[in-house]
């Protein structure tokens, strides 16, 4: 194998290769390297950053949110200070509050600035 190899180097050495020749097998070179990084297969880690998005969009984190939203409202309709579980469940409340909303506004920035959106939804 490494015979042939080297036999094969040798007749390339041999030739001489006009500047038309090195050309257009340098523009073939530049147009490989831009095919394979449009390929669409992605990144290996997007498969679980789309997930984790997908756990800040779907319905799972709409009902937690509501649910935390109406124990934070009974407690503000019947809690007289805050202090202890009803702090952290207002802190609870707005964490999840900005998770969802900062998720919508950011797509929404994204696709307004042109940015293309793989399988994610």
């Amino acid at each position: 194998m490494k015979q042939k190899l080297m036999k094969y180097l040798g007749a390339l050495r041999k030739k001489r290769l006009t500047f038309s020749q090195v050309n257009v097998v340098g523009w073939l070179l530049l147009y490989a390297g831009a095919a394979l990084a449009q390929s669409s297969t992605g990144a290996p880690w997007d498969g679980p950053l789309c997930g984790v998005a997908g756990w800040f969009k779907g319905p799972t984190a709409l009902a937690v949110g509501s649910i935390a939203f109406a124990a934070a409202a009974g407690g503000f309709i019947y809690g007289e200070e805050f202090n202890g579980i009803m702090k952290k469940v207002v802190n609870i409340v707005m964490a999840v509050s900005l998770l969802i909303g900062g998720t919508s506004i950011v797509g929404w920035i994204a696709m307004r600035m042109g940015a293309s959106v793989g399988n994610c939804s």
